[in-house]
């Protein structure tokens, strides 16, 4: 992907999104870094940071933004930047790279200028009746307030019925189907630039609601819907961020009374994401005592409905309190945030966040005794459970007890997690790391079946004879471990390689499968030679000779 060309790998959504960006100027920097790294900052509902690096030939070699964005690879931030970072190689003149530009725009906007408004206005009513899309957005685009909301959810939902095929709308179709909200959304963006905040979260709460609705009809396999859903919950954010300043009192209510209402429907059953992230928005709001009253009472009106039972009612629960957390965290000071953490510290993202205070403060062994609690809470949940022996050793380590850490990375280790390995042989000196390492093995060999990390230490410890032994279990992994084993056991190496290849060979039933056979036996042809692989080509011709497809393979690779 190229400077010149990169639309052609961004999703169409994504790269309007990003033009959006780049032509209403959230790019307020670009500063270029050693080895062709550029540092681009993004100004949205907050500010990002993009990294472009790109090589000589403007090739992108690689993109990150440091944005919630998750959908896919390429965010709108990113779009932005690129767009940035092509216009100032086009000002830095390096016509070898990018397409002439043409004036065609500047042109046209010339002859319009010469034109009579009512000749301007009998083209606008040409073109609207040859193209009745064109006329919907300009209807749309025109209108105002209540109106323009409510011609923007009769546009979406034309939109959505005209690629609505028996009450459902196929993959194929969502992208389609889409377009009324992504000219919403455009229209929202537009709304923030201009500074009518309440038009634009209005415009987006109409997206988020017929998209979310959507969802019930609609094969979602593309994540189509998904983008457009995080789109619309990042615009009334970014409008509220935005433009809070400039809204009076009223209008912060009547903001306040619109999101808590939509927050609390039941379309948000089960997406307690999106319900969180309209609590984050309503958190804007909430700068007086009365609107944080009305905002607390809703959250523990949905507190109330919710089981401790079931999983996902307990995910709720956490999402709903933690935004309490934070309301008290921002409003009411470190002192009630603490209380609140330790009230509800039978919550597993409480306890994380009262552990990592007491770490902050260097109170290991009261971190230690939270761990341990812990462990016996969350006993049923073994990801939960190693989190917070995970903490323990970083408390170990902060109180210099090597004994704890050993037990603990051992049994990280055994836990088939390999990359603590490393920091386990470091706290043992190198006399005495041999009877661990014999210790570790033995462990795992009594094992049916051995763990990646088994092998991964032996080829750490480059233990060849381990290794063979290993492939010989496993003829498959010959492919893989070859290079450890040729300088001491070629002779075995060759075999284990033939024995793979006759095995594939023997359970291959269509040309697909001979095709894998052939590709093993050329990249066993650049350890033996061709000597070795014709014959035994010559081998597996005689005995397959009845498989014409699998012949056919072989005799194309022994033309190679």
């Amino acid at each position: 992907m190229n400077l010149s060309n990169f639309e052609e790998y961004i999703e169409d959504v994504i790269l309007k999104r990003g033009r959006d960006y780049f032509n209403n100027g959230h790019v307020e920097g670009i500063e270029k870094e050693d080895n062709n790294l550029y540092i681009i900052d993004v100004v949205g509902s907050d500010e990002y940071i993009v990294g472009i690096f790109i090589d000589d030939d403007n090739q992108i070699i690689d993109a990150h933004c440091n944005c919630p964005y998750d959908f896919g690879e390429y965010c709108k931030h990113k779009a932005a930047a690129l767009y940035a970072l092509r216009q100032m190689k086009i000002d830095e003149k390096e016509p070898t790279i990018f397409k002439k530009q043409t004036k065609a725009n500047t042109d046209l906007k010339t002859l319009l200028s010469n034109l009579k408004k009512e000749d301007l206005l009998q083209i606008i009513e040409d073109v609207a009746k040859d193209y009745p899309e064109i006329e919907k957005q300009l209807v749309f685009r025109f209108s105002q307030d209540e109106t323009e909301v409510s011609i923007s959810k009769k546009m979406m939902r034309e939109y959505i019925n005209l690629y609505k095929k028996g009450g459902f709308i196929s993959w194929r179709d969502v992208d389609d189907a889409l377009q009324g909200a992504e000219i919403t959304l455009s229209r929202a963006q537009e709304k923030i630039e201009e500074g009518e905040t309440k038009s634009a979260v209005l415009l987006s709460l109409a997206v988020l609601q017929i998209v979310m609705d959507m969802l019930n009809y609609s094969d979602d396999s593309s994540g189509s819907i998904d983008v457009i859903i995080y789109e619309s919950l990042e615009t009334i954010h970014e409008a509220i961020f935005d433009g809070f300043d400039q809204l009076n009192e009223s209008l912060k209510d009547e903001l306040l009374s619109n999101l808590l209402k939509e927050s609390d429907h039941k379309r948000y059953d089960g997406w307690s994401d999106v319900q969180v992230a309209l609590y984050k928005s309503i958190m804007l709001l909430c700068d007086t005592p009365n609107r944080r009253k009305k905002f607390d009472t809703q959250l523990n009106k949905n507190l109330e409905s919710t089981s401790n039972n079931a999983w996902d009612s307990k995910y709720e629960t956490e999402n709903i309190k933690l935004i309490k957390l934070e309301m008290i965290e921002r409003f009411n000071g470190e002192e009630q945030a603490l209380q609140f953490i330790k009230e509800n510290i039978n919550l597993a993202p409480f306890r994380t966040k009262a552990i990592e205070r007491l770490m902050e403060s260097k109170k290991y062994s009261e971190a230690l005794e939270l761990c341990e609690e812990g462990k016996v809470a969350d006993s049923k949940y073994p990801g939960i459970v190693s989190q917070w022996k995970r903490y323990e050793l970083q408390a170990y380590e902060g109180l210099g007890d090597i004994q704890k850490q050993r037990e603990l990375l051992m049994e990280f280790v055994y836990g088939n997690k390999y990359e603590y390995y490393k920091k386990l042989k470091e706290l043992y000196q190198a006399g005495e790391w041999e009877v661990v390492l014999q210790k570790i093995l033995a462990t795992f060999e009594k094992q049916k079946y051995l763990p990646s990390t088994y092998l991964e230490i032996l080829k750490q410890e480059n233990l060849t004879e381990k290794i063979l032994n290993y492939c010989k279990r496993n003829p498959s992994s010959i492919n893989e471990l070859s290079g450890y084993l040729l300088q001491d056991y070629e002779d075995e190496v060759n075999n284990l390689y033939i024995r793979y290849i006759e095995l594939e060979a023997e359970k291959s039933t269509d040309r697909k499968q001979y095709q894998k056979v052939c590709s093993i036996i050329k990249q066993y042809e650049k350890i033996a030679g061709t000597i070795r692989v014709q014959k035994l080509i010559n081998t597996l011709t005689q005995k397959y000779r009845r498989r014409p497809a699998f012949i056919d393979e072989l005799e194309k690779i022994k033309k190679d």
